[in-house]
């Protein structure tokens, strides 16, 4: 099952194969045919958080991955979050993985953040890491797809 356009998400971390709560939901918003706008709002940093479930208001969990991703992202510190689709300009693809990327952005002073993915329906993996264990400067959002 893929998000739902427009639809309140529950957004759940998986530690230590536990899933926990983080507190805060996202809204998946369509900018294309291909494209799909993450906008969420991070309440709690836990350097421990290696993937993401997300959950429909009153659904069943959605899992957009399925093991955690073997080789982490590479990019500039203070690449910017593009809510657009121009952000497949940053869509770098991962040497080790042919169909894996990432996309990497700087969260503001409220964390507030954009990322832009391919369709839901084609994500296989999902994570995000802090950059130089400084979670509130840089995440990196990984994903692979099908």
């Amino acid at each position: 099952m893929a998000p739902i356009p427009g639809t309140p998400y529950h957004i759940y971390a998986i530690v230590n194969g536990e899933k926990a709560y983080l507190g805060f939901s996202i809204i998946s918003i369509p900018i294309s045919p291909k494209f799909y706008t993450i906008v969420g709002y991070r309440s709690i940093n836990n350097p421990r958080v290696t993937a993401w479930t997300f959950t429909p208001m009153g659904g069943d969990d959605v899992k957009l991955y399925s093991t955690e991703h073997p080789r982490a992202a590479v990019a500039a510190r203070g690449s910017p979050v593009v809510a657009s689709e121009g952000a497949a300009d940053i869509l770098r693809p991962l040497m080790d993985e042919p169909n894996a990327y990432s996309i990497s952005g700087v969260s503001s002073g409220v964390e507030k953040q954009f990322w832009t993915l391919p369709p839901a329906d084609t994500i296989t993996q999902l994570r995000t890491r802090p950059f130089n264990g400084h979670p509130n400067e840089v995440f990196y959002l990984e994903f692979a797809v099908m």
